[in-house]
């Protein structure tokens, strides 16, 4: 115990009040300090979170590119191999009535066949006839002419085709074209853009089928060699 003249310092009543005061300014500086410190984790933490949702974004995006990649160069991968035209000329008879079959030769042993599925066959009438509902040499060289004009546009770009010409039919007063196409809605507003316009020389009719396997002219390909 330490007294000063005579007096009792630890239990005078001046003393404690000025101690009072010391012990609620340090008190309030820890809850400070721990409000703030408090304060300072949530933000860091929430910092952290929007970070962390930010990098689970940009790594869903990578990976829905990389898998757009991935699908392009599969589908790339299926490499296709245009041959060069060989035709062969084939004179026969359906019903009796005389038939002039023409038959790109290089198709025969085309793959992959589903990338040209759509078959479009185009059938036009002929005008001026000869014998056994054959043209005359004049109308067959217009209708031919004509004929060439719609397969480049059904065609396309030679070295990137969006057709291949398989064959020609000439038969009963009527000669059809059939091609096999890779997307058909250019071709079916192209020939449905003639029709409707009325656009064309010479009366005709057009269809556009699935046929992947191409099992619908196999007959072609395989009986005329």
């Amino acid at each position: 115990m330490i007294r000063n003249n005579g007096l009792d310092t630890t239990s005078h009543p001046c003393c404690n009040s000025r101690r009072i005061p010391r012990v609620a300014f340090f008190m309030g500086l820890i809850h400070w300090h721990n409000h703030h410190f408090q304060q300072s984790i949530t933000e860091i933490i929430t910092t952290f979170i929007a970070i962390t949702d930010s990098i689970m974004k940009i790594v869903l995006l990578l990976m829905g590119l990389l898998s757009s990649l991935l699908a392009c160069g599969q589908n790339n991968a299926k490499k296709v191999i245009i041959p060069e035209d060989k035709f062969a000329v084939v004179n026969s008879t359906y019903n009796g009535t005389p038939a002039v079959i023409v038959v790109n030769t290089s198709l025969r042993k085309f793959k992959p066949k589903d990338v040209f599925g759509w078959s479009c066959s185009l059938v036009i009438q002929y005008k001026d006839l000869a014998e056994n509902g054959m043209p005359t040499s004049e109308e067959s060289e217009f209708v031919y002419q004509y004929l060439e004009g719609l397969s480049k546009q059904i065609i396309g770009d030679p070295s990137h085709p969006n057709a291949l010409y398989l064959a020609r039919v000439t038969w009963n007063g009527t000669c059809e074209v059939i091609w096999q196409v890779n997307n058909p809605e250019p071709v079916n507003e192209f020939l449905k853009g003639i029709i409707e316009n009325e656009s064309y020389p010479r009366e005709f009719d057009y269809k556009m089928e699935y046929d992947a396997k191409w099992d619908n002219v196999s007959w072609f390909l395989q009986k005329l060699k």
